[in-house]
């Protein structure tokens, strides 16, 4: 099974990288760049094969991402529409692309849109596939996301949402990380062991909560001794907003992703 990628930028390599990290041979995954430099560096550093030929991708690929700006997408289908083999399966990473506007663009029912987050990379992601009317998807594919992160299938209209909190979230976590590495070093703690543990802190925090499957209040209850240490720091907490603010935040990033689908 052939994978390929129409871009190998921020998302799309990321999946790429996270497909290969997950043993998915890479003589099985190619892709195509705009330029020689990039196709170069690609193929030096990833070590898959890289075109700068989007028809040739297209035509060999039984898999196909296409993982480049949403006001690409109209142009490549018209470049790369008559070259894709009828039994593949498109996938669009472009979270604003309608599934409406894919069937019209590409002109196929075979067709899937997804929208993945950067930790993909290290097969700690997330991805949500957008529901479309009777259709199923293969257990291949399936059975592919899953190796680079969590897969739900989630209905249309919950795109803008699932955009907003799994999509650039990481961008606010990374904020939080970094705050907390700057505490640490006020404290005393050099940087790089600052920043190592803050991000473990929050991969097992993530993992407590995932596992137990337990109200991440009651988890944070159990922390908190009365009149103790910890409870004096979520008290702070709440007297700075950090909950507010963090919800305020991502519901802005919902709204700017309703306003660019609107465009």
């Amino acid at each position: 099974m052939k994978i390929g990628f129409i871009g190998a930028g921020s998302m799309g390599g990321a999946l790429i990288e996270g497909f290969i990290k997950a043993k998915i041979d890479k003589k099985n995954i190619i892709a195509s760049v705009k330029t020689k430099e990039k196709k170069e560096s690609l193929e030096k550093n990833i070590g898959i094969k890289v075109y700068n030929d989007n028809k040739k991708v297209a035509g060999e690929s039984d898999i196909l991402f296409i993982a480049v700006k949403p006001y690409m997408f109209e142009n490549i289908s018209k470049e790369i529409k008559q070259n894709i083999k009828k039994e593949t399966t498109i996938i669009s990473v472009a979270a604003s692309i309608t599934n409406d506007d894919l069937i019209k663009f590409f002109e196929t029912e075979k067709i899937i849109r997804i929208m993945p987050n950067t930790p993909v990379k290290t097969c700690n992601g997330f991805i949500a596939i957008v529901e479309k009317e009777n259709q199923t998807i293969k257990k291949e594919i399936l059975d592919l996301l899953k190796k680079v992160g969590m897969v739900k299938i989630i209905p249309e209209n919950l795109i803008h949402s699932y955009t907003a909190i799994a999509g650039c979230s990481p961008a606010f976590l990374y904020i939080l990380i970094e705050a907390m590495s700057d505490a640490g070093v006020i404290m005393g703690i050099d940087r790089k062991t600052s920043i190592e543990t803050a991000a473990q802190l929050f991969k097992s925090v993530g993992a407590m909560v995932l596992e137990s499957k337990k109200h991440p209040a009651e988890l944070k209850d159990a922390v908190c001794t009365p009149a103790g240490i910890t409870i004096k720091g979520v008290e702070k907490l709440e007297e700075k907003a950090l909950r507010s603010g963090l919800i305020e935040t991502i519901l802005a990033s919902y709204n700017k992703s309703i306003e660019s689908e609107k465009k």
